[in-house]
């Protein structure tokens, strides 16, 4: 069963990199980097992805 939050996350940060043109001077977006934060505390949690603890 695969994550839906984490699914929902990765998604999100999909979209950021898509949709705005308003980046750094590396190409990145502040919610980008807010997107890929959450990405990062929700796998330090132990979600991985394909299975997530309790699933």
């Amino acid at each position: 069963m695969v994550c839906e939050e984490l699914d929902h996350l990765e998604w999100d940060f999909i979209q950021a990199r898509a949709g705005s043109p308003d980046t750094d001077c590396l190409g990145w977006t502040d919610r980008e980097f807010s997107c890929l934060d959450a990405i990062l505390d929700h796998k330090r949690e132990g979600h991985q992805g394909q299975r997530c603890p309790g699933d």
